[in-house]
């Protein structure tokens, strides 16, 4: 598998230093226009809502106002090219490929590329609950927003190699219309596991890390009577928690927050535990199969 990191690093640079006039252009010519294969693929999971694709295109990768002092973002940039983020990313990536062509079995992609945006250091769930990082995959691409802390940088290559995990657990288990509850925290439990198996539990994302022993309790509750249930506006309700679907106008279920991947990071781990099996291998066991060898919620 070939794996390419994407330069954000010059782009991002290129569109700070321009004059606010031009800010956009750039940002079409270095951003838009190279990674329209990634974010028309979010884009259009949202269609009825479209009304600009170049307006949609800015929200999907690097969500900035382009008329206001950028002097923060060259900082952040600044810190992340001290950390050699980008380095580190493509080290990564291939760690991850290399991982499970080993073992004979990966993803039908060919090639990946790694892009790493600076996150907004304004949005409350992004910097507080999430930590200043998160993540995200379409076809071919694995996604980092990021605003740079002594917290999170250590972190870039596991929450990578999470998202590399999707690529391959979807190839094998595809995401459909009638993806449950049970399905989608068995994906996010596989990924976290894959990256803590790779890096070790203490580089795991605040995502499974961040909930109390009641939270869980009450959480694995919840979840565990909603294992069936699909359609994706009912689904993220039970993976990402109340905040998250509050903060955009939906009404939550009583779930801290990122639940479901908690939750689905601890029936993985369990599964793991009583098979034997890593998470290298577990990314190509069906998820009812996890679920009930687990035995987390039995």
């Amino acid at each position: 598998m070939e794996i390419t990191i994407f330069d954000t690093l010059s782009a991002m640079r290129a569109i700070i230093a321009a004059p606010i006039s031009e800010r956009r252009g750039v940002y079409r010519e270095r951003l838009i226009e190279p990674l329209r294969d990634h974010w028309r693929t979010i884009v259009s999971r949202f269609s009825s809502q479209m009304t600009d694709d170049e307006t949609m295109a800015m929200k999907v990768l690097w969500d900035v106002d382009l008329e206001a002092d950028l002097s923060e973002y060259t900082q952040a940039l600044d810190r992340l090219e001290q950390f050699d983020a980008w380095t580190k990313a493509a080290t990564a990536l291939r760690l991850a490929a290399d991982t499970f062509e080993a073992t004979g079995r990966s993803c039908s992609e060919s090639h990946i590329t790694g892009v790493i945006v600076l996150g907004n250091p304004r949005e409350r769930i992004f910097m507080e609950l999430n930590r200043g990082y998160a993540g995200g995959q379409t076809p071919g691409y694995v996604i980092l927003p990021i605003w740079p802390t002594d917290y999170n940088l250590p972190r870039i290559p596991s929450a990578l190699v999470h998202e590399f995990n999707h690529r391959v657990r979807l190839t094998h288990e595809p995401w459909h219309a009638g993806t449950t509850v049970g399905q989608y925290i068995v994906l996010e439990g596989l990924a976290e596991s894959f990256a803590t198996e790779l890096y070790g539990p203490e580089y795991a994302g605040p995502w499974v890390s961040g909930l109390s022993a009641e939270e869980v309790t009450r959480s694995k509750k919840i979840i565990g009577e909603a294992l069936d249930v699909d359609g994706f506006n009912q689904l993220r309700r039970y993976i990402f928690g109340d905040e998250t679907m509050n903060a955009w106008g939906v009404p939550g279920l009583g779930l801290p927050h990122c639940a479901g991947y908690a939750i689905g990071y601890q029936v993985v781990q369990a599964y793991m535990q009583r098979t034997g099996q890593t998470a290298t291998e577990a990314t190509f066991i069906p998820y009812r199969e996890i679920i009930e060898k687990s035995e987390f919620f039995a």
